[in-house]
């Protein structure tokens, strides 16, 4: 499965030294929250096509930290 069919995005997070795969954002900012973390592409991989084929896509979730303190503080 292609990346552009995935419903999941994964990235390298170089200061972590991980590849991450968000499964939520927050709906303030945008951020990536609800992250799951891997050692290898592959792994990212193999678990975007897996939550692909369960039917699953990135949801739009509660704000994150962040992101509420900045919205409270405005």
């Amino acid at each position: 499965m292609e990346a552009q069919e995935l419903n999941f995005h994964y990235y390298y997070d170089e200061e972590s030294e991980l590849w991450l795969l968000p499964q939520e954002m927050c709906q303030l900012g945008g951020c990536d929250t609800e992250i799951l973390e891997f050692t290898k592409e592959e792994e990212a991989h193999k678990k975007a096509v897996e939550l692909t084929k369960q039917g699953k896509t990135t949801k739009v979730g509660f704000p994150c930290p962040e992101c509420y303190e900045d919205y409270l503080n405005g």
